[in-house]
């Protein structure tokens, strides 16, 4: 019975979604593909089984407030962003050449995610040279690697606190040349959930631009 319950809320969730979004199962927009199916995954994450009150509030703000922003809605956004951002940064006597721009990263460095995908976005749509954004994927890869090794994983056996420090320094050296003549770093992400994945990336960014 209480299945039955919880698969009658979660339709409810996803019939109330597209009538406030008007949109459907049908669309042809990128992220809504699978909605259901997506949704049912994003909800059965460990965290938010391990914290039922925050899953709750998730649930019911996809229920009841979640607005779904189009591609055309996120690019009028991001170039609102862009003006408003280049409008501040002239009053403080600086340019938009002095911002690098970065997405956040999960443990998955290599699969392109949708914070990457909207500085790509960010980059077109307001006419901006590739060479503004960077990718620290390198950075992530370190850490991951030092933390399978100190959780004993045997793959990472190899990988020793010696090596963890020659990596993590060399790293730090090419991020600093990078990022030497700019004033901003900028992320740009579409968080919802726990926040654990930015919450993880600021935590290793600081180690290497401290």
């Amino acid at each position: 019975m209480e299945m039955e319950q919880k698969r009658e809320q979660f339709n409810q969730l996803i019939e109330k979604f597209y009538e406030r979004n008007i949109v459907n199962d049908k669309t042809d927009e990128e992220y809504l593909e699978n909605f259901r199916l997506r949704v049912g995954k994003f909800l059965s994450q460990k965290p938010l089984k391990e914290n039922p009150e925050v899953k709750e509030i998730i649930f019911n703000c996809l229920k009841d407030d979640y607005l779904y922003y189009s591609e055309k809605h996120i690019a009028a956004i991001l170039k609102a962003f862009h003006e408003k951002l280049s409008k501040d940064l002239l009053d403080k006597g600086v340019s938009i050449s002095d911002c690098c721009f970065i997405d956040i990263l999960n443990k998955r460095t290599e699969k392109n995610n949708s914070s990457n995908v909207l500085v790509n976005q960010y980059l077109n749509e307001n006419y901006l040279p590739n060479n503004y954004s960077k990718h620290f994927s390198t950075m992530v890869n370190i850490e991951l690697k030092n933390e399978r090794h100190n959780n004993g994983s045997k793959n990472y056996s190899y990988y020793t606190e010696d090596i963890y420090k020659i990596e993590k320094e060399n790293e730090i050296a090419v991020i600093r040349s990078v990022l030497k003549d700019k004033k901003y770093l900028i992320m740009i992400d579409d968080y919802s959930g726990t926040g654990s994945t930015i919450k993880d990336f600021i935590k290793i960014l600081k180690k290497y631009i401290a």
